[in-house]
């Protein structure tokens, strides 16, 4: 009924591995946004056009609108590699160590 102390660690470094990973996950999208909005900014300066610039009325502006279609084309290439990565050995291996 109870949980022994072998499991109880394995559920305590799953816990902590799965942390460490999401931790990494966030701190690496927060890196690519900036990478983004140095983009933006690159392309707005070489181009002479200013960040503000509203195309439409709803525009949220033109830098800004880079870092969209860069998260967009990013999440799309992200979410390929993913799919591409699942198929393989070690993931698999991954997944019935860590899998629920």
């Amino acid at each position: 009924m109870y949980l022994s102390f072998k499991d109880l660690f394995i559920v305590f470094v799953k816990a902590l591995f799965l942390t460490a990973v999401i931790t990494l996950l966030f701190f690496l999208g927060f890196q690519l946004i900036r990478v983004n909005i140095n983009i933006s900014d690159f392309l707005c300066n070489w181009l002479n056009i200013p960040k503000e610039l509203a195309l439409t009325v709803m525009s949220p502006g033109f830098g800004i609108e880079i870092n969209i279609l860069l998260l967009f084309f990013e999440t799309i290439i992200i979410t390929l590699c993913f799919n591409k990565l699942s198929n393989t050995k070690l993931f698999l291996y991954f997944y019935d160590i860590f899998g629920y």
